[in-house]
C-alpha cells in the first residue's frame, strides 16, 4: 500500500506523557521507512520530547503565536502542503489540526476513529476508545500501524526521551535534597491525570508503589492541584 512512501507526518498534540508513549510507533515507522523524511507535529509543552528523537528529520511546534485563529489555520494548512507528505499518522489532536491534515494535501490520513469528525478526516481510520483503557497508551499507538500493514518487530518498543545536561544537573540536586539515594534505581510514580480516561484507585499506586520499594527508590509525582494525592499515596 505505501511503496515509494519518502514524507511521513505523525501527529500527538497533547500532553509530554501521551506524546512520550508514541515514540515507540515512530521507532518502528523508521525501519519500516528508514531513507524517509519524517516529522513530528507537537505542542509547545511536549517539544521537546520530539525534538530530540534521534528517528525524527524535523518537527512542527504548534505555537499558538504562530498557528492561533483562522490565520494560523491557513498558515498550517500551507506548511503542511509545502513538506508534501504522503502518509500523516495522527495518535491524537484536536478538531483543528484534523482539520488542516484534511485538507492539507496528504493522500494516507491514519488516525482513531473515536471522534465524530474523524469519520471525515482518516481515510484510513481504526475504531478505537482510548478512554476505556483496554490496552496500554503505547500499544494503541502500535495497533494503528499494524492494522495498515506497517510492521512492528518487537511486541513492545521502548520509549526514548533525551535528558540534556542541564536537566540531569537539576535532577540530581533534586534528588539529593530529598535524600534519594542514588546507588538504587528510581521509579518515578504518578497517580495523577487529566481526566481524559480511566484512573486506577488510589489503593492501587498505594500497592504498586510498597512492591516497588523493595527493589528501587519510588518518586511520588503530582501536578498542579495533585498535592492532597501525592500525600495520601507515599502515606498510604
Amino acid at each position: 500500500m505505501f511503496k515509494g512512501v519518502d514524507r511521513i507526518l505523525v501527529v500527538r498534540t497533547d500532553k509530554i506523557g501521551d506524546v512520550l508513549l508514541t515514540t515507540p510507533a515512530i521507532a518502528a515507522l523508521r525501519r519500516q521507512f528508514p531513507a524517509a523524511r519524517i516529522v513530528g507535529m507537537v505542542s509547545e509543552v511536549a517539544a521537546d520530547v520530539y525534538r530530540s528523537n534521534p528517528h525524527l528529520n524535523d518537527v512542527i511546534v504548534l505555537d499558538p503565536a504562530e498557528y492561533l485563529g483562522f490565520g494560523g489555520l491557513i498558515r498550517l494548512m500551507g506548511r503542511i502542503r509545502r513538506e508534501k507528505f504522503q502518509i500523516a499518522v495522527t495518535f491524537q489532536t484536536g478538531f483543528r489540526v484534523a482539520l488542516a491534515l484534511r485538507f492539507g494535501g496528504i493522500p494516507y490520513r491514519i488516525g482513531p476513529l473515536s471522534k465524530w469528525w474523524s469519520w471525515l478526516v482518516f481515510n484510513l481510520g481504526r475504531r478505537q476508545i482510548r478512554s476505556a483503557v483496554e490496552m496500554h497508551e503505547a500499544d494503541y499507538n502500535i495497533q494503528l500501524l499494524r492494522d495498515f500493514g506497517i510492521s512492528v518487530i518487537h511486541t513492545r518498543e521502548k520509549t526514548h526521551l533525551k535528558v540534556d545536561g542541564e536537566c540531569r544537573t537539576k535532577a540530581e540536586d533534586t534528588f539529593r535534597k530529598l535524600g534519594i539515594q542514588r546507588r538504587f534505581r528510581t521509579v518515578a510514580l504518578h497517580p495523577g491525570m487529566a481526566g481524559s480516561a480511566l484512573n486506577w484507585p488510589e489503593t492501587h499506586y498505594i500497592a504498586l508503589g510498597r512492591r516497588l520499594l523493595q527493589r528501587y527508590n519510588v518518586l511520588v509525582t503530582g501536578g498542579p492541584g495533585e498535592q492532597a494525592l501525592v500525600d495520601r499515596v507515599v502515606q498510604g
